[in-house]
């Protein structure tokens, strides 16, 4: 038997279940699933099934450093060092989102800034508002703003806030890992021009400083981290919209219920 942590089963008082662990899971999936054995302990139990590939996760994560020359993954894995390697998942999952929770935070100060500029420019401009200048200007005007000025222009720099790149430059060498934190101070160096208050001062700093500690992470990393979540949650979202649907399916071709005669 093997149990998915969304769908809820009634099994035997003696039942035993098959867990399977995978590389990017963390304590909490491992424990949610396990205990959908309501009566572990009181006749249920568990079996690990590990394939390769993650027993050597475990091994380098854990025994790495006490692992004598040429004998590498030499000692078999115990059953104490599946929760600890679990937990070290969980650790470095939730330093990704500290981290994203952060650049999320620094971007929020500088979109503030600009989506107050985008609303002033609206204001001044736009012929349309009930409140319009006496002097608005015409659409081609407008328009005009956006090229006139080339790339120093300050209302294409707050579009650009808002935007996602689609593309990236892909470099004509080796790429070197550059720690998150040298992003960040890139960043802050960049939009400097967005924070004008001392208390968006004083926040952007903040963050920048507990973004320093983060030095075993890198950017690179972050990105592969966010795009593995992704991939997961869309994939979860897909087996659960299955599951649904297959039980739509054995609800509708049920045949109907006869009703008992008088």
């Amino acid at each position: 038997l093997v149990l998915r942590h969304f769908i809820p089963l009634s099994q035997a008082p003696d039942a035993r279940a098959v867990v399977t662990l995978g590389k990017d899971m963390t304590f909490r999936d491992y424990a949610q699933g396990s205990f959908r054995m309501r009566g572990i302990g009181n006749g249920q139990t568990i079996c690990l099934f590990l394939i390769p590939e993650v027993e050597h996760l475990i091994r380098t994560e854990l025994h790495h450093q006490c692992q004598p020359q040429g004998q590498k993954d030499a000692k078999e894995v115990s059953p104490l060092d599946v929760p600890a390697w679990l937990l070290v998942n969980s650790m470095k999952a939730e330093t990704v989102q500290h981290s994203m929770l952060s650049l999320q935070e620094l971007f929020n100060v500088w979109r503030k800034e600009a989506l107050k500029a985008l609303v002033d420019d609206v204001r001044e401009n736009s012929p349309l508002l009930p409140n319009a200048s006496p002097t608005p200007k015409t659409q081609a005007q407008r328009l005009r703003r956006f090229l006139d000025a080339g790339s120093d222009c300050w209302i294409r720099k707050c579009v650009s806030l808002f935007r996602e790149p689609v593309g990236y430059v892909v470099p004509d060498g080796f790429p070197v890992p550059k720690p998150l934190s040298e992003k960040v101070r890139a960043l802050t160096e960049e939009n400097a021009h967005f924070v004008k208050t001392a208390e968006a001062r004083g926040l952007v700093l903040s963050v920048a400083d507990r973004m320093r500690h983060t030095k075993d992470l890198t950017d690179e990393a972050l990105g592969a981290e966010i795009v593995n979540e992704n991939e997961q949650e869309q994939q979860q979202q897909q087996e659960e919209v299955e599951e649904m649907e297959e039980s739509d399916r054995r609800w509708s071709s049920r045949p109907p219920s006869r009703g008992t005669a008088p």
